[in-house]
């Protein structure tokens, strides 16, 4: 166990229990019960029942109810600030995660759903009290170091998120401008655009409408990265279906709008890089009808 965690350079600590000896052979029966094939799998759910309530549930369990939470030092955070606590912000991981929570995450915990994550759940075990006869006894004696992690380096990166989707933003810009000036419309980047916010909806859809995990469920950022997007990509080379579908850039011009001046009210929390992507996309959904005017009019001179 340790030799797989020095590797993998993570944290490893000590808090050994209080129990008596009959407490612990009820845990120890109890996970042997638990271990069972009938009994192993279970439907995960990210805040309410994961491998970290799991270990608290166990614990109330074998001491018949008896521990007693240190609650004064409770913070009203919602599950999505501390998961934000907890994830790099500039990595494609933390990025990633932040963007399929939904609204969901929103919500503000109470003492005990705290503990889904393992560091909380350290902590609370730590302060936590067993009730005895005699009186009150810590659950766990004080924490043990066993291996201190070496910290992850934060160096600058030209393929972090947020230098990805700031040049992302101002390359379609220039091309917009470019297009402005020469009078032509590059379909190639509306193709590019449409088919990269298709995707991302698609995986953002999957993940709130069809996946059983409660966290991604009410996404909001469906409001900028449609599915539809994908669709309306390969639409662009279709000269019939596409001049039926000349409403659908300037649906969704309005849908960004409406989004970016409300984004600060609604009742999800937005990952800032949210902000650059609606508005490379409102470029180039307010600027197609835009360009399109301008060539039809020089084609007419």
């Amino acid at each position: 166990f340790l030799d797989t965690y020095y590797e993998e350079r993570r944290d490893v600590y000590e808090q050994v229990l209080n129990l008596t000896p009959e407490e612990k052979q009820k845990l120890f029966d109890s996970l042997i019960e638990n271990y069972k094939p009938e009994n192993r799998y279970y439907r995960y759910n990210h805040f309410l029942d994961n491998c970290a309530t799991r270990i608290r549930d166990q614990f109330e369990k074998a001491t018949d109810g008896k521990m007693a939470y240190d609650t004064s030092i409770n913070q009203p955070l919602s599950f999505r600030q501390m998961i934000h606590a907890a994830l790099p912000d500039n990595s494609w991981s933390g990025f990633g995660i932040k963007l399929a929570l939904g609204v969901p995450c929103d919500r503000k915990t109470t003492f005990a759903e705290k503990m889904f994550l393992p560091a909380y759940l350290q902590k609370d075990m730590a302060s936590a009290s067993l009730l005895r006869s005699d009186g009150k006894v810590p659950f766990s004696q004080p924490l043990q170091t066993l291996y201190k992690a070496p910290s992850l380096s934060q160096d600058f990166s030209l393929t972090s998120p947020a230098i990805v989707m700031m040049l992302f933003f101002l390359i379609t810009l220039i091309l917009t401008i470019r297009e402005y000036q020469l009078k032509k419309r590059f379909l190639w980047l509306d193709f590019f655009v449409y088919l990269s916010f298709g995707i991302g909806g698609l995986i953002l859809g999957f993940l709130c409408f069809y996946s059983k995990l409660e966290a991604t469920g009410w996404n909001l950022n469906l409001l900028w990265a449609l599915p539809t997007h994908f669709i309306y990509a390969f639409v662009l080379f279709m000269p019939s279906l596409k001049d039926k579908l000349n409403w659908y850039p300037k649906i969704i011009t309005y849908i960004l709008l409406a989004f970016l001046v409300s984004m600060f009210f609604l009742p999800q929390t937005f990952h800032w890089l949210v902000i650059p992507l609606s508005l490379t996309m409102l470029l180039r959904s307010a600027g197609i009808s835009s360009i399109v005017r301008i060539i039809e009019k020089r084609k007419v001179l």
